[in-house]
């Protein structure tokens, strides 16, 4: 189901940009790092750099929530429905200090049972394979008869936990003050 080239699974990239970012009182996907670049843009050159065979954002600027204001997992869900059967890599857009190195371990990580792929203690970035039993779990979710927090969805399918990093790379802005310091911590 999920075979790609040279048995590589192919993997569609996803950047949730979909969130209300009531915290940070404007669009995070529209803030601009010391690079020049807004957090979208800074998102899909990370996520052009890995062996992707395309990149998809969930939100406003690409694929709309079929059940809009119901979380990262109606963003999932959305593209589920348009991508049947596909495996994604999954990132928020708020968090800029992710690394290539970072989400290829995620990619390559042995998963025969096409469960869910995570760091340990970070629900993002997310390796998803959408199976059958992903897909009624996150319609379930959205009806209201599941949890609708990817946390519960991955205890559900009792994903693997890849060994925990730098904290940093997970660090992610939700307010203006956590934005400020992703910016120091990038010049």
């Amino acid at each position: 189901m999920f075979e790609g080239v040279d048995g590589n699974p192919e993997t569609i990239g996803v950047i949730l940009a979909g969130g209300l970012s009531s915290r940070m009182k404007q669009d995070k996907a529209q803030l601009v790092l010391p690079s020049g670049k807004n957090l979208l843009a800074h998102a899909e050159n990370l996520m052009a750099s890995l062996p992707l065979t395309e990149v998809i954002v969930s939100g406003k600027q690409g694929v709309s929530d079929i059940y809009p204001k119901r979380g990262p997992l109606g963003g999932i869900l959305a593209i589920a429905k348009r991508y049947p059967g596909k495996r994604l890599l999954v990132i928020p857009v708020d968090m800029p200090l992710l690394k290539p190195e970072v989400l290829s371990k995620l990619l390559i990580t042995n998963n025969p049972n096409n469960v869910p792929v995570v760091y340990l203690g970070y629900p993002l970035p997310l390796l998803l394979s959408l199976t059958k039993e992903v897909v009624d779990y996150l319609n379930d979710a959205m009806q209201g008869l599941k949890s609708a927090s990817i946390k519960s969805m991955l205890m559900e399918f009792q994903c693997i936990q890849l060994p925990e990093l730098n904290e940093e790379y997970f660090f992610n802005c939700n307010t203006p003050e956590e934005f400020a310091f992703i910016c120091q911590q990038l010049n």
